[in-house]
């Protein structure tokens, strides 16, 4: 193996933890799959209230995920080796089980279906991820659906898959991961009655409670900082604290009572990011109609904990969530969210994107300047895109990547975020930020943002230290609704026949237009425009732009 790949993966592994490093050794040799046959497991008669359901994603002849529909006779194999992993491990999540396209009858066949050959199953099927989250949804389902009154065989497979995947936690990956196998033994520990479920339980609640101190930062971001993954961890929270608020079950006043108060600071800070078409912007993997969307999760938190919504602006004004490295500025008419924050956990870093100091700025509803979004999980070049800083709208200097991302989950050296901070000073909102590129060191590289916003303008400066020749690029990606007219230097705006808005740049680069791509969901595709400034010369240099709001 060449010295540039033995550095490439010292630098990724070196960031593990000891517990991830013994447990992929450990996964390298796996034990041959046992399912043990019982005949008598039982459940309790537990409650609910209704939890989200997921629309969209079944009906009466298909399954749809991912934007891809497949009918009954294309999946009754349950294998699909054809589609890609993430499609299989959709079909495996059961998740439309909580879709009322289908009737239960539909629902209940491919159940059956699914027990039938699962004893063939090896890839996807059997693996803990895809397990977790199937137990919870048939555990909800047999609870909301079928009022507990389920047949003898679903709570058979119900303990087999519980007991397989008791003993395969995903120690390896930890993170979103970890927090989904916790939330599976919970569900399956509280509901079964078996000699295992208390051990199952207790694991799951312990686990939990911890990782409700890791997972959830000071602001209430989850520590991945993706919107998407952070949505997903909302929604799981809140079922856990839909069970324990439904039932009797074995956990101290104060652990509820610390459950209930980290999901109400994760969704403050929910609240606080989404754009003002009330849903998320698209930083690091996040992708729409992945998690619920925002409004389901704040009704889901209403009726179990009673939380309203408050709106993160009375009037104009700026927040900061600085352990998430997310800043929010806001005028009447447009609003502006900002990432400087560092690559985290640092252990694994899979849904990072290159995308310090990007930004997206939304003019009233309509979302003007976006990131790239997120097209798929393959080693795919939309995967190698979508995650590179080209994809985003900051600088780039020499075609170099922010932080050393490679394959579909990796992340060797990393990019180093310097400071930050977002104030109001004189009617004016100001940003300051700064980071250097991983390669750094020597050449002393250093971007700085400052963005302002006084009245209807913003103003956007980027200072790029060091010294040498470079060729440096600032990106700017508009949204596929938005037109772009040139004249005279002046980059006019267009939502329909409507001008929201005009963009002039420092006289010392050069402007282009060329078409790029927009993966707003997985799987789909959009056109948009992307607005590239180039400058070639001496270190360092000041680059300027400034946005005018009309509308």
């Amino acid at each position: 193996m060449k010295i540039a790949k033995l550095l490439l993966y010292f630098n990724t592994v070196k960031h593990l933890r000891l517990k991830q490093f013994v447990f992929n050794f450990i996964r390298r040799f796996p034990a041959k799959l046992k399912i043990v046959d019982i005949s008598d497991v039982e459940c309790f008669q537990l409650t609910l209230i209704a939890p989200i359901k997921y629309k969209n994603k079944i009906n009466n002849e298909s399954v749809c995920f991912l934007n891809e529909t497949r009918s009954f006779d294309y999946i009754s194999d349950w294998v699909c080796l054809n589609e890609p992993k993430l499609w299989r491990y959709n079909l495996h999540y059961f998740d439309f089980l909580l879709d009322d396209g289908a009737s239960e009858a539909v629902k209940d066949k491919l159940i059956n279906e699914w027990i039938s050959v699962s004893h063939n199953l090896k890839e996807d099927a059997w693996e803990p991820y895809p397990i977790s989250l199937r137990l919870v949804n048939w555990v909800k389902y047999f609870i909301v659906y079928k009022n507990n009154t389920v047949p003898a065989h679903w709570l058979n497979s119900l303990y087999q898959q519980t007991q397989v995947f008791s003993n395969s936690i995903e120690y390896h990956i930890l993170a979103n991961h970890y927090l989904k196998n916790a939330k599976a033994l919970f569900f399956a520990g509280a509901y079964l009655k078996t000699n295992d479920s208390k051990k199952w339980f207790d694991k799951g609640k312990k686990v939990l409670i911890e990782e409700a101190k890791e997972q959830i930062l000071d602001d209430g971001g989850h520590y991945e900082k993706s919107p998407m993954y952070h949505s997903i961890m909302v929604e799981d929270y809140l079922d856990v604290i839909n069970l324990l608020n439904s039932n009797s079950l074995e956990i101290s006043a104060d652990a509820v009572g610390f459950l209930k108060q980290q999901t109400i600071k994760s969704l403050g800070f929910l609240a606080k990011i989404l754009m003002p078409d009330g849903d998320i912007p698209l930083f690091n993997d996040s992708a729409f109609k992945i998690a619920p969307h925002p409004d389901l999760i704040f009704k889901y938190a209403d009726d179990l904990l009673e939380y309203k919504r408050k709106d993160a602006f009375q009037d104009d004004g700026v927040v900061s969530l600085d352990a998430s490295g997310y800043y929010i500025i806001k005028s009447n008419n447009s609003q502006c969210i900002i990432d400087c924050g560092s690559i985290s956990p640092d252990y694994q870093p899979g849904h990072t994107h290159c995308d310090l100091l990007s930004y997206e700025l939304s003019v009233g509803v309509k979302r003007l300047i976006v990131n790239s979004g997120l097209f798929d999980y393959e080693s795919s070049d939309e995967r190698e895109y979508c995650r590179s800083t080209r994809a985003h709208n900051t600088i780039q200097v020499d075609d170099k990547e922010q932080s050393e991302v490679w394959g579909q989950f990796r992340v060797a050296r990393r990019a180093k975020v310097i400071n930050s901070d977002l104030y109001m000073k004189d009617n004016v909102s100001v940003f300051k930020g700064s980071y250097s590129p991983y390669w750094s060191s020597k050449s002393a590289i250093v971007h700085s943002r400052d963005i302002r916003k006084r009245q209807d303008v913003w103003l956007i400066k980027d200072h790029v230290s060091g010294s040498g020749n470079h060729v440096v690029k600032s990106y700017l990606h508009l949204h596929p609704d938005c037109n772009c007219q040139v004249n005279d230097g002046e980059y006019n705006l267009f939502m329909g026949k409507i001008k929201l808005a005009k963009i002039t740049f420092s006289d010392n680069v050069e402007t282009s237009v060329s078409e790029s791509w927009y993966y707003p969901e997985f799987g789909v595709r959009q056109k948009n425009i992307l607005i590239i400034l180039t400058y070639v010369g001496q270190l360092p240099v000041k680059l300027e732009n400034r946005i005018t709001i009309l509308n």
